[in-house]
């Protein structure tokens, strides 16, 4: 796949394709890492740090588990 590097700025921008980005997961704000290889540049998807905190947003009373909870 050949792709054309866009001025954004003082730097440098190559869009991905959507198809590229469904495929590895990718979306709008994700943190990647950069790498200089000896073939090129690799581009990974920096692994999320979930903490106790962001974990809990989500839980309410409706969906505790509290025959769970008594084991904790």
């Amino acid at each position: 796949m050949v792709l054309k590097l866009n001025k954004w700025g003082n730097s440098l921008g190559l869009r991905i394709p959507s198809a590229l980005a469904a495929r590895f997961e990718l979306v709008d704000g994700l943190k990647v890492e950069l790498q200089a290889t000896e073939e090129g540049i690799l581009v990974s998807p920096v692994k999320q740090q979930l903490d106790l905190e962001y974990l809990l947003t989500g839980a309410t009373e409706d969906n505790q588990h509290p025959e769970i909870l008594k084991e904790i």
